[in-house]
């Protein structure tokens, strides 16, 4: 187990040594939480820790029990290499991605810490997409010139497994910050662009790989409705 799983699985373990009883979280409430992640990719995937910005839509079916949808976006600009082909032209690529992730979550919140602490932990699935465009230019040594080459995109959405947890600090009745970290698992064959002197060509270089991702969450929840 590498050391982001190691991590995860650790803080799943504290949470669940928590007793079961809360107190105030709402029966039948939603909860609306605008977050910002961090959400640092496997490196097998060849693409940069991100900041995402998303939303949370929850209800809480009991004190314990909520159902949440989680949609998050994000870019990553520029992230600029070289090729050598057999003619010892450079070959300049910039790699834009965009990132787009949802998952539909159960959350199980467990005894309050202090009235205002309340622990919660989470698992769900859904869909991580990663949208890679490259732009390639050449660049002739002999001649000084550059010349566009052309522009390749690969998009691809695999399914993914969350499994997670954190915790709502309420400063007021029905406003709280949340904290959580969460490990996604998900499958993605995309590693990168490369160039084949042999034939001209670009294609995609692929893997066959089962893949780890772990995020961290900083929201904002504002509660709706519920019994009193």
């Amino acid at each position: 187990m590498n050391m982001k799983k190691s991590v995860t699985v650790l803080f799943l373990l504290f949470l669940f040594s928590l007793s079961l009883s809360l107190a105030q979280h709402k029966e039948k409430s939603v909860e609306m939480t605008p977050l910002l992640t961090w959400e640092m990719f496997d490196s097998e995937t060849g693409v940069d820790d991100t900041p995402l910005l998303g939303l949370k839509l929850g209800f809480n079916f009991s004190k314990h029990l909520e159902g949440e949808f989680v949609y998050s976006l994000g870019t990553i600009n520029s992230d600029s290499f070289q090729i050598i082909n057999e003619d010892v032209r450079y070959l300049d690529a910039d790699e834009d991605d965009d990132i787009a992730h949802w998952s539909a979550n159960f959350v199980f919140n467990f005894k309050p810490i202090k009235e205002k602490f309340i622990p919660y932990a989470e698992g769900g699935m859904g869909r991580l997409r990663i949208k890679r465009t490259y732009n390639v230019w050449s660049d002739n040594p002999g001649t000084g010139a550059t010349e566009y080459v052309g522009r390749w995109i690969d998009s691809q959405s695999s399914p993914s497994y969350l499994f997670g947890g954190g915790f709502r600090y309420y400063f007021k009745k029905r406003f709280a910050f949340r904290l959580e970290v969460a490990g996604v698992q998900y499958h993605h064959d995309v590693t990168g662009l490369t160039f084949d002197g042999s034939n001209d060509e670009y294609y995609f270089t692929t893997t066959d790989s089962n893949l780890f991702n772990i995020k961290t969450s900083l929201g904002f929840s504002i509660l709706f409705g519920g019994k009193e």
